[in-house]
């Protein structure tokens, strides 16, 4: 295989995350190499952004689908196009538009794609599984995000939340459970307590 590391998303109206979401794993992945998965999108901000980055050489992948919420649809599209990634690349990395997963800076500061490679290549793992933790707004004393500025420096409270506790990065096909906090097969993946999901859905009361 001559290509190592590929990442997505899927969204649907979700221009807010998905902004987010680009500018932090575009620091570590190319263009090329990112596929956002379009569930019928259709305000204009989301639509604008989908066709700049488009243009830029992001793959857009518009799918479609009567019901926005069917959570056994979602998981399948999801595995299976996860699968179909894995074809063309040693490892993928899926993680929802309001999720970021970072090496814990203290412990690496080398970046995501880097630790990967190291991490993969030291355990002989074939998934990895990130240690979740909720971003939380602090209402009272934490005004709206400002996009303009660095988002996590805008929050001080975050909470370690075990359910957020997911095996996204892999070198093989998953089967997860609705979620994809999980896999279905019960395996027990060991937790990589150095490697963070950062939750970003309740970052700003009224949003979530």
């Amino acid at each position: 295989m001559s290509k190592k590391i590929s990442i997505f998303t899927i969204i649907q109206n979700e221009d807010f995350f998905l902004n987010i979401w680009l500018n932090y794993y575009k620091k570590f992945f190319s263009n090329e190499d990112i596929y956002i998965l379009n569930h019928s999108s259709t305000t204009p901000t989301c639509l604008k952004i989908l066709s700049e980055q488009k243009a830029a050489g992001v793959n857009i992948v518009n799918i479609h689908r009567d019901v926005s919420f069917d959570h056994a649809w979602l998981r399948n599209t999801v595995e299976k196009f996860q699968s179909f990634l894995l074809q063309s690349y040693e490892c993928v990395v899926f993680a929802e538009c309001d999720e970021i997963i970072s090496p814990n800076p203290s412990t690496f500061n080398r970046g995501l794609y880097n630790f990967i490679l190291e991490r993969f290549k030291s355990t002989g793992l074939d998934i990895l599984k990130c240690a979740g933790f909720n971003v939380e707004h602090d209402v009272v004393n934490e005004p709206d995000i400002d996009l303009s500025k660095k988002v996590l420096m805008q929050r001080n409270k975050w909470r370690r939340t075990f359910i957020y506790d997911k095996p996204l990065i892999s070198k093989v096909p998953c089967e997860w459970v609705n979620g994809f906090h999980t896999l279905s097969s019960g395996e027990n993946v060991p937790l990589n307590t150095d490697l963070i999901l950062i939750h970003l859905h309740k970052m700003e009361i009224g949003r979530a």
